[in-house]
């Protein structure tokens, strides 16, 4: 939180006055898809990329009325293969990669220069902007279909642990070595 949220806020607070007086600029927030929809498992990290979608939001909507020319541009990724998520996997990578390093940060920028407002990448994870209009019966069920799955070793044997987005943990199988 301290990082992704309140990190956000005071760069904002320290950087946005020079760039209202000077009407120019441009506030880039790093969030991620987990700031659009909890992930079971990760309660700590969405609501600390909430904040900063929430933040991104409301500055958006602050200078919009100002009608300054300081622009905005929110980017969410889905998984990017840093090793902070090491293990990940996608139950539909064709749909839901998990991106390079290299691709994640050329779009990035890429969104940068072309003055994107809100970025959302793989573009499928754009389906997650319309998760308020489902009644939850059905939102609990598209979670359900893509799951998220982790690679984990406990003391006593290796598992596959599938968390999927709808919050119930279930152990798969046992890996056998």
């Amino acid at each position: 939180v301290q990082v992704n949220t309140i990190g956000h806020f005071y760069t904002i607070k320290q950087f946005l006055p020079a760039m209202i007086k000077k009407n120019s600029g441009q506030v880039v927030t790093i969030a991620s898809c987990a700031g659009l929809s909890g992930v079971a498992g990760l309660l700590d990290y969405c609501a600390s990329k909430y904040g900063a979608v929430g933040i991104h939001d409301s500055l958006r909507n602050e200078l919009r009325k100002k009608k300054s020319n300081v622009k905005t541009t929110c980017i969410c990724p889905y998984y990017i293969n840093t090793g902070m998520f090491h293990g990940t996997k996608t139950r539909f990578s064709w749909l839901l990669p998990i991106m390079s390093e290299e691709y994640a940060s050329k779009r990035i920028v890429n969104a940068i220069l072309q003055d994107e407002e809100f970025t959302i990448m793989p573009y499928f994870c754009n389906v997650m902007l319309f998760k308020n209009m489902l009644p939850l019966w059905l939102l609990d069920r598209f979670y359900d279909i893509f799951k998220i799955c982790l690679l984990y070793t406990s003391d006593a044997a290796d598992d596959l642990l599938c968390v999927d987005l709808g919050g119930r943990r279930i152990i798969k199988k046992k890996i056998q070595h």
